[in-house]
């Protein structure tokens, strides 16, 4: 459904929210799209819906060109995934809180809730403004009274699932705004976001000519048409920053749904199965401490011209060893490399692994009703024993060690919360010189006649013996 009412645009500033349902909006409605009347407009039927913004219509030289058009992508591709959607152009303050207030309400029945804002965007006091078309802003001292606060709308979305665009890459002319320049707009960071997704599109989409759209919209909407939120993000983002030569770019905060990965069910807009919440990234940043580590040689590694050769290295050296269940997570959403993790094995004192079945713990597998992340405080494998996860980092990051040890927990279910595979968009980012491969090895003990884990802070066995004992080292080597 198309909704034409008087918002004042708002900088690029992308947010998608999987949580939003039916909405009711008193609005002046576009005669030539539906019939010209108002009231109430409630899709019992729908269980998936959007609210989309475009705010193009500002005065003098904040005017803009092209949310009109990236609005119209996004509804256009929305459409094939039978969303529910209410788009508006050029909204007031008083219709953005109208259309923000019943669609906040009905997310609280939504399983998927969608929202995309393209306009201008202003920041004051580490908060984050919409701004409408009417917005009359020349101090401070008029940007509460005249704009819409982010925060407050992101924080009273209701939905199963939420992901916020907000596309905001336009550089603005608001003479307070001393956040913003010629080169794009600034953004502040949001504060305790754990309801989903929230990306600002940064840079500038001043080269933009009437008619074009944004960078994001042309590339997400590409991309959603194929039902998968978490594929068509990371491809705006890819597409954003080799375009630009990365002149834009997306910031992302909170989390995402993605597909057939340890991160939640599997979530396809096309479908109509119950979605989960992806965890938050589970390998955190810096890495806890762990019992060992060793640095892997370049050499091993010298052919590889991009992450994905590396990948494809380590893939076959764990294949090879028998460590066929891996988990994967991008470092800095994948700008900095990437983790894997090796699935919990039971290994001998002197750092084997333990033969046969014994070694992946299959007594727990026969238990469905516990989670791995309990397998060890369970009553199901109460004997002595030693336990071991292998963590490969690859990233040009420093590797600079957290003082902090990582919970039994964490340690346990960092398989469970991963991807199967590298994710995307990493394999294609080249491998340079700043690059290493380091093995970080989480042993945990034990002790006869207790059912309480515990890590193991200095293993007996440095981290090379652990990779030569666990047949990774002869692997690697081979290359």
């Amino acid at each position: 459904m198309y909704l034409k009412n008087g918002i004042t645009s708002l900088s690029v500033f992308s947010i998608i929210v999987f949580m939003l349902i039916s909405t009711t909006i008193t609005a002046q409605i576009k005669n030539d799209v539906v019939p010209a009347t108002r009231g109430a407009i409630t899709p019992a039927s729908s269980d998936k819906i959007a609210l989309l913004i475009g705010n193009a219509a500002y005065e003098g030289e904040n005017a803009l060109k092209t949310p009109k058009n990236d609005v119209a992508k996004m509804e256009t591709a929305l459409k094939k995934l039978n969303f529910y959607i209410v788009r508006i152009d050029d909204a007031s303050r008083d219709e953005m809180y109208q259309v923000f207030s019943v669609f906040e309400e009905n997310s609280k029945q939504a399983r998927v809730a969608f929202f995309y804002y393209s306009g201008h965007m202003v920041v004051l006091n580490d908060k984050n403004y919409l701004v409408p078309i009417d917005a009359k802003i020349n101090k401070e001292e008029n940007v509460i009274s005249q704009t819409v606060a982010l925060d407050s709308m992101m924080n009273n979305l209701k939905a199963r699932e939420s992901v916020i665009a907000i596309d905001v890459a336009y550089p603005s002319h608001f003479k307070f705004n001393k956040s913003a320049s010629s080169n794009g707009i600034s953004f502040a960071k949001p504060k305790n976001f754990d309801k989903g997704l929230l990306s600002f599109t940064t840079g500038s989409n001043a080269t933009l000519k009437e008619g074009e759209s944004s960078l994001f919209s042309t590339y997400f909407s590409k991309e959603i048409v194929n039902g998968f939120p978490y594929v068509a993000f990371l491809a705006a983002r890819t597409n954003i920053k080799a375009i630009t030569n990365g002149k834009q770019d997306l910031a992302a905060f909170g989390y995402i749904t993605n597909c057939n990965t340890g991160y939640g069910s599997c979530s396809n807009w096309k479908d109509d199965t119950v979605m989960s919440f992806m965890p938050r990234f589970a390998f955190p940043w810096p890495p806890p401490q762990a019992s060992a580590r060793d640095v892997i040689p370049k050499g091993f590694f010298s052919t590889c011209k991009t992450l994905g050769d590396v990948n494809v290295i380590l893939r076959s050296a764990l294949d090879k060893a028998e460590y066929f269940e891996k988990s994967y997570y991008p470092i800095g959403d994948g700008e900095h490399g990437f983790v894997v993790t090796t699935r919990l094995e039971q290994i001998n004192e002197d750092a084997t692994s333990i033969k046969g079945t014994d070694r992946w713990a299959i007594k727990y597998n026969e238990r469905k009703d516990i989670s791995f992340s309990k397998y060890l405080s369970s009553l199901f494998f109460p004997q002595k024993g030693y336990f071991r996860v292998i963590a490969f980092i690859v990233t040009d990051n420093s590797l600079k060690k957290s003082s902090e040890s990582p919970t039994k927990d964490e340690a346990l279910g960092w398989l469970d919360n991963g991807e199967p595979d590298i994710p995307y968009g990493i394999p294609e980012r080249l491998f340079t010189k700043n690059y290493n491969v380091t093995a970080l090895i989480y042993e945990y003990q034990l002790p006869e006649n207790d059912i309480n884990a515990a890590l193991v802070p200095h293993s007996l066995h440095q981290g090379r013996e652990h990779l030569v004992k666990a047949k990774l080292w002869g692997e690697l080597s081979k290359n």
